[in-house]
């Protein structure tokens, strides 16, 4: 055997003839919970050759957020400084309008239909084109939302930068529709949700003609496809826009079928404890001896929610267990959590609520809440609620 020390360092490479050019398993998905796209654009992320530490060896082949970060920010970079502007909104929309969008593909080959924006936002970066194109858009993307909060017709201009007059060809071009669920609460993940060719109906003027400097203003009307709102699929596509000036353009945009208000957000929720590190549920009158010393060392009870969807708030208020009944003394310390992800959600007790004033010692319960997404916080009906079994503090 060579010596690791001192032998030649080869990289080795084996072609992919399934899944390259394609998003990676575990690329992030868009829209957010309020259905804007985010994140916007895809970028080379899986098996990047890089930097690496020097003491590790300089140069590594990873894959990750970590690899398709900086690419976009050095992407980024390059556009600012050939165009001369670091402006968000400008770059945003260059980004997101020259990218190309890509077939999607599960794992065995492309199949014959645009992924989805949910996937891949307005496709894969193109440096080149974005930093040289002489058309500018004033969005990078158009959301139509959920079926309770319908935007029928939204708008955007497109800006000529360039020194003659074009007339720009619009159209529209259907991406695969997902299925957020199928048989649970829970969202099906890729690969092994469902995806359809079931497409939005966009409405949009053939031909938009553009002087030098000037704006022209495109106003695009959706009909959603007729589709299963309970399973709560998300539609999306492209307006394509091509130019006499050789610029071809398209603007992604998404909807979904259904109601997000009435998506059941929090799976369950339970007492536990911080002496199991699995957090495992607790049964029966737990008992709890509290410390109001800081630098002391003790067990606290647990609240534990469970997300099956994501919330905008996410809040543990502590119930009183009374002879004649429960009081509801309000939110714990270190409670809400605002705009959950779709995770496990520990909050642990040392006896303080949310103003930092301790609790007297005694019997008490969680109740444990999660905000509908579109849901108003001073309704009761808008929350999932569930309440622990009870515990006992005291104080040492």
């Amino acid at each position: 055997m060579s010596d690791p020390e001192t032998a030649p360092v080869t990289l080795s490479t084996s072609a992919n003839t399934l899944t390259g050019g394609a998003a990676s398993t575990f690329t992030t998905w868009n829209p957010t919970y309020e259905m804007d796209v985010k994140p916007q654009i895809a970028s080379p992320g899986g098996n990047i050759l890089s930097t690496w530490p020097q003491p590790l060896g300089s140069y590594a082949v990873i894959s990750g957020t970590s690899m398709a970060c900086p690419l976009v920010a050095g992407i980024y970079a390059l556009i600012a400084d050939v165009r001369g502007t670091f402006d968000p909104a400008t770059l945003e929309a260059l980004i997101a309008s020259t990218a190309k969008p890509r077939l999607y593909n599960e794992g065995a080959g492309n199949a014959n239909v645009f992924a989805s924006v949910a996937q891949v936002g307005a496709g894969l970066v193109q440096a080149y084109d974005a930093a040289y194109a002489t058309t500018l858009l004033s969005k990078s993307y158009l959301a139509f939302n959920d079926t309770d909060h319908l935007e029928r017709t939204l708008s955007f201009t497109i800006k000529n930068l360039g020194k003659n007059t074009v007339t720009y060809t619009l159209g529209s071009v259907g991406a695969a529709t997902a299925y957020t669920f199928s048989d649970s609460i829970y969202p099906d993940l890729f690969p092994g949700l469902e995806v359809s060719d079931e497409y939005a109906t966009i409405s949009v003027p053939k031909q938009v003609k553009v002087s030098p400097g000037g704006t022209g203003i495109v106003t695009v009307r959706v009909t959603p496809p007729k589709i299963d709102g309970d399973r709560l699929p998300v539609y999306s596509g492209y307006i394509t826009i091509n130019g006499t000036n050789g610029e071809n353009l398209s603007l992604p945009y998404n909807g979904a079928v259904g109601s997000l208000y009435s998506t059941q957000v929090l799976d369950t929720g339970y007492l536990s404890t911080s002496a199991d590190p699995e957090l495992n549920p607790l049964t029966g009158n737990a008992t709890f001896v509290l410390s109001k010393d800081p630098t002391a060392a003790f067990d606290v009870p647990v609240a534990v929610a469970l997300l099956a969807f994501g919330s905008p708030s996410v809040s543990v208020k502590l119930i009183q267990v009374q002879k004649r009944g429960t009081k509801n003394l309000g939110d714990i310390l270190d409670s809400p959590y605002t705009y959950a992800s779709r995770d496990p959600y520990p909050i642990g007790f040392d006896g303080r609520l949310a103003d930092g004033s301790y609790v007297p010692a005694g019997t008490y319960m969680f109740s444990i809440e999660a905000l509908h997404i579109f849901g108003k916080a001073n309704k009761k009906n808008d929350w999932d609620v569930v309440v622990s079994g009870p515990f006992t503090i005291s104080y040492k």
